[in-house]
């Protein structure tokens, strides 16, 4: 989005180690203008950037990612415009890394198939103890801790058989499931020693984890019908949404930082939110 990345001192958000982005919505919209804003702060986030959606109906997992700073990124710029590329649900990250080489196969989100679905996943903070981490049914490709956290959690899903039924004519989860999911989060965050924020997604969920000691911050926002355009905003965005007009559109936004002025909520730690269809479908701590 060329009239964003010529203001690169705008939101660039604060010093952490990588920042997440995370949409649910009722319906199909285009992320240009979240994920745009995300990308302006990846000047403090130069080692990778990623963006990963589901297409229709798709258990399939569409992924675009590079090991370069998304400011500097022809891909980027042109998927900050594209507006034809739309899903329910997105998870995106910027990475300025502290484990593993600034390689693509160390880029977030990380794509893994269990249950006939692809699971993409995203992380900010640090593991000291990943090693601790073992057992794994699924084997890590790169070297971060934040694909191996990923590995352990699929593993554990596939040992406890972790996965939706189809029950009404949609996928659904057990409210048992649920709480498993959120006890395997909680091993991880404190086996590993380390601060553990999360997106991931199995193609029509949206899981969010915020870390147990608060260590990086995870904030939530619901939108009716547009991304609110606040008069701050305007000078940098525009007139531009995300969402076409004339259509009824709502879900939620969640981003380690807020990405506007208005009123966002915060995550607690060790909160799980899982959303489906731009609603809050389980909230555990």
């Amino acid at each position: 989005m060329h009239f964003l990345f010529n203001s690169p001192n705008s939101y660039l958000g604060g010093i952490h180690m990588c920042q997440l982005l995370g949409l649910s919505f009722n319906q199909e919209i285009s992320p240009v203008i979240p994920f745009s804003i995300l990308m302006s702060r990846s000047l403090a986030h130069p080692d990778g950037w990623g963006l990963a959606c589901y297409a229709a109906d798709s258990s399939s997992a569409v992924v675009f990612k590079e090991p370069i700073s998304g400011y500097d990124s022809q891909l980027a710029k042109f998927l900050c415009n594209y507006r034809e590329l739309k899903s329910k649900i997105f998870i995106a990250h910027i990475r300025k890394a502290t484990r593993g080489d600034v390689t693509y196969d160390n880029t977030h989100p990380f794509t893994r198939c269990f249950a006939g679905r692809e699971y993409t996943f995203a992380h900010n903070g640090t593991l000291f103890k990943r090693h601790l981490l073992k057992q794994l049914s699924y084997q890590p490709v790169g070297g971060t801790d934040s694909e191996r956290a990923f590995c352990y959690l699929l593993s554990q899903l596939k040992r406890y058989k972790i996965k939706p039924v189809w029950l009404d004519n949609s996928w659904v989860y057990h409210d048992k499931d649920f709480q498993i999911i959120h006890e395997i989060l909680m091993e991880i965050n404190t086996r590993t020693a380390g601060s553990f924020n999360c997106i991931f997604s199995d193609s029509k969920y949206l899981f969010c984890y915020r870390d147990l000691g608060e260590a990086r911050y995870l904030s939530y926002k619901k939108c009716q019908n547009e991304f609110e355009i606040t008069e701050v905003r305007k000078k940098i965005l525009s007139k531009n949404s995300y969402i076409e007009n004339g259509q009824y559109s709502s879900g939620y936004i969640v981003a380690t930082e807020p990405l506007d002025n208005d009123q966002w909520e915060s995550l607690a730690g060790g909160n799980l939110m899982v959303f489906k269809d731009g609603k809050v479908i389980a909230n555990l701590y």
